[in-house]
């Protein structure tokens, strides 16, 4: 979190604020008539007890307002309206997935996400530097950040096997009082069912989970991460998995309408096929530093 980069704002708050009440007992030695000075205690008092992580949100809000405004000086601060689009079909045999085009709710800088590409590439930013504001929450996908050492152990929350219900919701309030700057969620791989019961079971406990961290980090990025494509080898052991085009189709739609990010590069995983693991499901350190690039372009993440 960037809280010490908060502190000259802080300083200059404190410092205006001992200024007003010398300014004040000054006038009242001067005039020898009695001052209210309640509402300057008042004041302080309340700038004394307000949360850090209040005034983080704060500022940051404020950050993300300057970074929306268009050439014209406009803001939008409202969800990026987004047309209906057609799932266009995988182009690779093998897998099992959706064809989806990213949804994202907020401006982003080209030009910047590049420069943040070009020093991943050239090695003078580090992937866990990238990060450190980051919180990856999830299942196994979550997890590779840190197996594979490109994000540190304490921006990730993610257990293998994991699933939405119980997990997320057993670490809403860690989240929350991390209060990440961007948070990716990867929920679905394991409580994938083709049951239309299980699907609505998993939208409605997700759309739930969002709304909360919203209100309580209005502030924060969330992005949702897609399932990945999965081979016909993991689809022939595990059936259920079939069902992940349905999954991201609804996930998709469910982020549009709550104006929360939803990121999938399906289309990406299957040009890179040769980098899944003998599961067909996960895949290997390589391709997950080659789709950071791709988080960091189309999410914003810099």
């Amino acid at each position: 979190m960037r809280k010490f980069k908060y502190i000259p704002t802080l300083i200059v708050v404190a410092t205006i604020t001992v200024l007003i009440l010398i300014t004040v007992v000054v006038m009242k030695s001067v005039k020898g008539s009695p001052v209210n000075t309640s509402e300057g205690e008042s004041y302080i008092a309340a700038m004394g007890e307000q949360d850090v992580q209040e005034v983080e949100n704060l500022l940051r809000g404020n950050e993300s307002d300057d970074s929306s405004s268009n050439n014209d000086g406009e803001t939008s601060a409202k969800p990026l309206e987004d047309p209906e689009i057609e799932t266009e079909p995988l182009d690779g045999e093998g897998f099992y997935g959706s064809n989806q085009a990213c949804y994202v709710p907020y401006t982003i800088d080209d030009e910047k996400a590049q420069e943040v590409v070009d020093k991943l590439d050239d090695g003078s930013l580090s992937t866990k530097e990238l990060f450190k504001d980051t919180l990856f929450v999830g299942d196994s996908i979550m997890t590779g950040f840190s197996d594979f050492q490109l994000a540190n152990q304490g921006n990730v929350i993610a257990t293998v096997g994991s699933a939405l219900n119980p997990h997320l919701e057993e670490n809403i309030e860690k989240i929350i009082n991390y209060n990440p700057e961007y948070l990716i969620l990867h929920y679905g791989l394991n409580e994938m069912d083709k049951d239309e019961y299980f699907v609505e079971s998993f939208i409605d406990e997700y759309t739930r989970c969002l709304k909360k961290l919203q209100k309580e980090l209005p502030a924060t990025k969330i992005i949702v991460i897609g399932l990945m494509p999965i081979k016909d080898i993991a689809v022939e052991e595990q059936p259920r998995l079939a069902a992940v085009e349905v999954y991201n189709e609804r996930m998709r739609a469910m982020c549009v309408e709550l104006g929360v990010a939803y990121s999938e590069d399906s289309q990406f995983f299957v040009d890179n096929a040769d980098l899944y693991t003998q599961d067909g499901i996960h895949v290997q350190r390589k391709l997950y530093v080659k789709w950071i690039n791709c988080l960091v372009k189309e999410m914003g993440i810099y």
